[in-house]
């Protein structure tokens, strides 16, 4: 796998001054900014800062947190499971759009699930990945929601079918950080909106 330079030359630096001033330990948060971009879990390049840090002597402390998988997705008031709707759901990185020799993504079984879909790194690729889910048989009108900036004071979702999403997402110049939900659930959010605003009236 090609490393980025600077990336290298940004862990040799953090691992020196660690060492030099005496700093023990290092740590990384594993929730919905693990990634720097909402994207959750320890991303690719903090995990090899992590193979970094413990050959030059660093010990590393991994703080685990809830993923934006699922916890971007929840303050949309979407859930990614639900009794009688979905019950599984399956994360997707689309960082390798499909089609990309690259990519390891079976789409073909993504689009026979009848589970929720969380696209991971989409917004940019939501044309080519609805377009490969149609191509294989999932329906025009699969609620889709996009939730851009998820969890932060700017956090806004807007909701299509598979068929529009792409249109739409343009229209709104929606722009990453931003997690796409496909499938059934993404009805209940519009319900438990519903509902809140009777609640709330």
């Amino acid at each position: 796998m090609k490393r980025d330079p600077v990336i290298l030359i940004v862990v040799a630096l953090v691992i020196s001054i660690m060492l030099v001033f005496g700093i023990s330990k290092a740590r990384h948060s594993a929730g919905p900014q693990g990634a720097g971009k909402l994207q959750g879990q320890l991303a690719p390049d903090q995990m090899r800062q992590t193979h970094s840090r413990l050959r030059a002597g660093v010990p590393v402390t991994v703080v685990p947190g809830v993923t934006s998988a699922v916890g971007v997705p929840a303050s949309a008031w979407v859930p990614v499971t639900h009794r009688g709707v979905a019950q599984d759901f399956h994360v997707v990185s689309v960082h390798v759009p499909p089609g990309d020799e690259r990519s390891t993504v079976n789409w073909e079984l993504l689009a026979g699930i009848s589970g929720t879909l969380v696209l991971l790194m989409a917004v940019e690729r939501i044309g080519a990945v609805a377009n490969e889910l149609l191509r294989y048989g999932r329906s025009p009108d699969t609620p889709v929601s996009v939730i851009a900036d998820g969890t932060l004071p700017t956090q806004r979702t807007i909701n299509s079918t598979l068929e529009q999403v792409e249109s739409l997402v343009a229209k709104e110049g929606i722009r990453p950080p931003a997690i796409a939900v496909v499938g059934d659930v993404v009805a209940i959010a519009a319900e438990i909106t519903e509902l809140m605003r009777d609640v709330t009236a």
